[in-house]
């Protein structure tokens, strides 16, 4: 690209579909179930852009769906209105929910589905078995960045967790509509 005098105007994006995938059960205490893969180490992906035309700002949290909206908004692009991705060239969002629908295809008659809902100071798993959720693992990420300890039956974290619930169902109620 240098010798064809293309290099300064192409961007180049690195990016990844998932994390690095080193699980560590034994610090955890639990053998990971394949449809809890919402740990940091899962869908931590790396996001190289190279030549944007924009600065990427560090507020926030972003998710997969921010990689699509960067490079449209990027390339000034106006995306439709029903997409729900925001560039990292715009402040992230509070919270974000990450999704797992465990192998294979999304079958919510059969299968169950993951979902984590993150902010800067918490995360919390849950998993929808039929129409039934519960709330599996709870982590307080000031305290504990490597996601080690599950707090979801420690009281004190009550009001939180319903919070994060409350966050999934309106959030969720807004994709349906």
């Amino acid at each position: 690209l240098k010798k064809k005098k293309k290099f300064s105007q192409t961007k180049f994006i690195i990016t990844g579909d998932h994390g690095c995938e080193l699980y560590d059960n034994i610090l955890r205490g639990n053998i990971e179930e394949f449809g809890f893969r919402n740990h940091l180490e899962h869908i931590n992906v790396p996001l190289i852009y190279f030549n944007a035309d924009k600065k990427i700002k560090n507020v926030g949290l972003h998710d997969s769906m921010s990689i699509a909206a960067s490079i449209l908004d990027d390339l000034n692009i106006k995306k439709h209105n029903s997409f729900k991705g925001r560039s990292v060239f715009k402040n992230g969002k509070k919270e974000i929910i990450t999704e797992n629908a465990d192998r294979g295809n999304c079958d919510i008659e059969n299968k169950n589905l993951f979902f984590s809902v993150t902010c800067e100071s918490y995360k919390a798993m849950f998993c929808l078995k039929k129409d039934k959720l519960f709330v599996e693992r709870f982590y307080d990420l000031k305290a504990d960045k490597n996601e080690i300890n599950n707090l979801v039956f420690k009281e004190q974290y009550r009001r939180i967790i319903k919070k994060k619930v409350k966050y999934l169902f309106k959030e969720r109620s807004k994709i349906m509509k």
